[in-house]
């Protein structure tokens, strides 16, 4: 299953104020993806960065796909 698309936008179903934008899909297999993704403001939609990170505002984030049914693409009208 090819859950994750690089530049796409997703949201989680408990989110409150981020979305994730993937910038690669680094790894994917049957038990989870692992992702290159930049965090995104859902007000502004700008990118948002965290102290700590890098100063281009990448991430790395891995989702297990148990969680797959938690996230939602933006360009599905979500």
């Amino acid at each position: 299953m090819n859950k994750f698309h690089a530049g796409v936008r997703y949201r989680h179903d408990t989110a409150k104020d981020l979305d994730i934008e993937v910038v690669k899909v680094r790894y994917q297999d049957s038990k989870r993806v692992k992702l290159l993704i930049r965090w995104v403001s859902m007000t502004t939609g700008k990118v948002v960065t965290f102290p700590g990170q890098r100063f281009d505002g990448v991430d790395k984030i891995e989702i297990q796909s148990k969680d797959y049914q938690y996230w939602n693409s933006m360009k599905d009208g979500d």
